[in-house]
């Protein structure tokens, strides 16, 4: 092979190598909503409400004073013990609508659940997004009041990738556990996690293990002084596959354990006397070891 064909050989083969290596670059758009709810405020006959569109205006409702009502599992009842809104506000003029969701047993102790689309600053959109790869939906920020039961919110992600007219969505739940405030702030702080269509949880792609729980302390104890705490969610196309919960901010964490427990026991540090007796310990077997030898 003489040296002309060896050099067109090696830049043929590192455009191609450049060209397989270069990523698609595509603008994105994502929104969210809550679409739905089943729960029980124990106890009583209650009904929660989603106002529709921006009806609301960013101010909670009166009871009853939307014709758009949607019952827990044990009916409308004329008494009011607990309300849900989802109120969608545009506060940044460039941004997606942001959904909240407020629900509470009394107006005082909110619970809340707040989904910020992900965009690029100025925009509307995730620009020069790779549609093959994770990108980030958003910010889910949960507000841990006072509730006295389980409960499940249906939610919704769409993500359009308008460069190539494409659309995928995410239609499950966000489940929320109560925990007996009987332990450390830890093992106190209530919990939500994503469930499917079916009502299992959500999986990550990827690695086909469940996505974590998101944990908000009670305000009452919060080592933060915060019961809010805000993580990062990111996706993938294929349907819209969740495949990250990351980066909790607030008062809160992430955990493992889809359960009231959480994914490993709490960090005991042994007291001075017992840092004395381990000392002592290990400088008999010490002492024991080198007589041996």
């Amino acid at each position: 092979m003489s040296k002309h064909m060896g050099f067109w050989s090696l830049f043929v083969l590192s455009c191609v190598v450049l060209f397989a290596g270069t990523a698609r670059a595509d603008n994105i758009s994502i929104t969210g909503s809550f679409t739905s709810f089943s729960g029980v405020v124990l106890g009583n006959d209650s009904f929660y409400e989603f106002c529709p569109g921006s009806s609301c205006g960013g101010v909670l409702p009166p009871g009853g004073s939307f014709a758009t009502k949607i019952c827990p599992d044990t009916g409308c009842g004329s008494v009011v013990a607990g309300m849900a809104t989802n109120v969608p506000i545009n506060g940044d003029p460039t941004s997606n609508k942001t959904p909240q969701l407020f629900f509470f047993s009394t107006a005082n102790t909110q619970n809340g659940l707040i989904f910020q689309a992900a965009h690029d600053p100025g925009s509307s959109f995730l620009n020069d997004v790779n549609p093959n790869g994770k990108f980030k939906l958003g910010t889910l920020t949960y507000i841990n009041g006072i509730w006295t039961g389980d409960a499940d919110f249906g939610f919704s992600i769409v993500a359009n990738d308008v460069t190539i007219h494409r659309t995928e969505r995410f239609d499950g739940f966000i489940h929320l556990g109560l925990t007996p405030n009987t332990g450390t702030p830890q093992q106190n702080a209530d919990f939500i996690y994503f469930r499917n269509a079916a009502g299992q949880p959500v999986v990550n792609p990827l690695t086909l293990t469940p996505l974590p729980s998101i944990r908000a302390f009670e305000l009452a104890d919060s080592p933060t002084g915060s019961n809010s705490v805000t993580v990062d969610l990111s996706g993938m196309f294929g349907s819209l596959d969740l495949t990250d919960i990351e980066n909790a901010t607030g008062g809160g964490f992430i955990d493992v354990s889809l359960t009231t427990d959480l994914g490993g026991p709490p960090t005991q540090v042994p007291e001075p006397g017992t840092f004395a007796l381990l000392s002592s310990g290990i400088f008999l077997l010490g002492a024991v070891k080198k007589n041996r030898a």
